[in-house]
C-alpha cells in the first residue's frame, strides 16, 4: 500500500454540495469510483468515514472548500478585479491534479497557460519565495483575463464530465 495521504474536500457546483478525498503522495490526485470518475460523497464526514473503512490514511483537517460555481460565475462574467489569487490558484491546483489524459483539452490549456498561472502563484505572497516586507500584487491585462476564464472554464467542464452522473 503506498504512503497516501487522503484529506476531505466539500465543493460546491451546479448548485449542488458534495464531498470527494483528495490524496496526495509522489503524485497528487483524487480517488476514483471508477476510472475517469470523481469518487463524491454527500458529506464531508461520509467522504471521511468511507476512506477510514476503506483502509485509506485520511488527515483529521478540516475539509477544505471549492465554491466552484463562484468560479464558474466569475468565468461567465471575468474582470481583473475578480481574481483572488490564492482561490484562483487552488481551483487551477484542484483542476490539475485531476489526472486528465494529457491530450485533454484542459491539459493543452494548462501547458499553454503557464505565465498566468505564475502571475496567480506569485500573487499568493508564499513566504518562501517573497523576501520579507516584499508583496506581489499582480496587474493583470485583458488577455490574461480571458485567458484565466479559458483555462477555468475548460478545466471545470472536464471536472462536471468526470463527475458520476447522479451528481452532475
Amino acid at each position: 500500500m503506498s504512503n497516501r495521504v487522503h484529506h476531505v474536500c466539500t465543493f460546491t457546483f451546479d448548485g449542488r454540495q458534495l464531498a470527494f478525498l483528495w490524496f496526495t503522495n509522489e503524485r497528487d490526485g483524487v480517488e476514483e469510483s471508477v476510472p475517469g470518475q470523481i469518487r463524491v460523497f454527500a458529506s464531508a464526514d461520509g467522504a471521511r468515514a468511507w476512506g477510514l473503512k476503506a483502509g485509506l490514511v485520511v488527515s483529521s483537517d478540516a475539509p477544505t472548500s471549492y465554491n466552484l460555481d463562484a468560479i464558474a460565475e466569475w468565468c461567465a462574467h471575468p474582470t481583473a478585479t475578480g481574481i483572488e489569487c490564492r482561490v484562483f490558484l487552488d481551483v487551477w491546483n484542484l483542476l490539475a491534479d485531476l489526472g486528465f489524459e494529457s491530450n485533454s483539452i484542459f491539459r493543452g490549456a494548462d501547458r499553454r497557460g503557464v505565465a498566468v498561472y505564475d502571475k496567480l502563484f506569485f500573487g499568493n505572497n508564499l513566504p518562501s519565495v517573497t523576501p520579507p516586507s516584499q508583496a506581489y500584487s499582480p496587474t493583470w491585462s485583458d488577455e490574461e483575463v480571458r485567458e484565466l476564464a479559458r483555462v477555468l472554464r475548460l478545466g471545470l467542464a472536464e471536472f462536471r464530465s468526470r463527475l458520476p452522473a447522479a451528481a452532475a
